[in-house]
């Protein structure tokens, strides 16, 4: 078995990918069995909330589960390989086997994640399909072996995501316009803006990479949209009109 992941791996161009593929494979289920827990406990924790619910919003609340929960562990995890020695060296070609299980997390991730946008492609578009597969790519060229050194560096645009998830949440449970969407509002704008947009936008330049061009493209757009839901919360004027997503 281990001579045809091998095999495999080297043919996708990943050839480090067949001493982590166990790590990969138990991160994919692990996401997908995450998403399949949600649908059983949040419906019990939160009764009424989701007795208003329709299909699409308690799609969208199980995912948003899977990606809090990722976003929390790897920007955890990434932490302390920012700046470690094993990551100096030539910026392309080092590589570490140890820092190399977070990718084979975020791989495992990924596979969920293009999975659900492809399968609810009508509910978030195009757009995110493309940042998933764009994201899986990345991962899995990571092991061939490829820019580990900037991988830590480029997971902390995850510091956002929990915000962002929780944001939707608080609208969703009846917390909107609350100070504590306030305040997570605040922290949400001001952790997208200085790691996606500022930080997210160097690592672009330094890289030249068109895959996080497209990303950081991405983050704009999103940006305009989370100015603009929080600012609905707590002006008048702009309050949203009932949702369905």
């Amino acid at each position: 078995m281990e001579v045809h992941i091998r095999n495999f791996t080297s043919a996708i161009g990943a050839p480090k990918l067949a001493d982590h593929w166990a790590v990969f494979l138990s991160s994919t289920v692990f996401w997908f069995l995450l998403y399949e827990a949600s649908k059983v406990v949040f419906p019990r924790i939160f009764r009424q909330s989701f007795a208003r619910f329709n299909k699409v919003q308690c799609i969208n609340w199980h995912s948003r589960v899977v990606s809090l929960v990722h976003a929390v562990m790897v920007t955890a995890m990434c932490i302390p390989w920012l700046g470690h020695p094993d990551l100096t060296g030539d910026p392309i070609t080092v590589y570490s086997h140890d820092a190399a299980r977070l990718w084979a997390i975020i791989g495992g991730y990924f596979v969920w994640d293009v999975y659900i946008n492809a399968r609810y492609i009508k509910i978030w578009g195009p757009p995110f399909l493309m940042h998933g597969c764009v994201g899986l790519f990345f991962c899995v060229m990571v092991f061939r072996p490829i820019m580990n050194p900037y991988g830590p560096y480029l997971v902390l645009n995850e510091l956002s995501t929990p915000f962002l998830n929780m944001h939707w949440f608080m609208d969703k449970v009846g917390m909107a316009g609350s100070n504590l969407q306030l305040i997570n509002g605040v922290l949400l704008l001001v952790t997208f803006f200085f790691c996606r947009l500022s930080y997210g936008m160097y690592w672009y330049i330094r890289l030249y990479a068109i895959s996080l061009m497209v990303l950081n493209c991405l983050n704009i757009i999103w940006f305009y949209k989370m100015i603009h839901s929080v600012r609905s919360r707590f002006t008048p004027q702009m309050a949203p009109k009932a949702k369905t997503t």
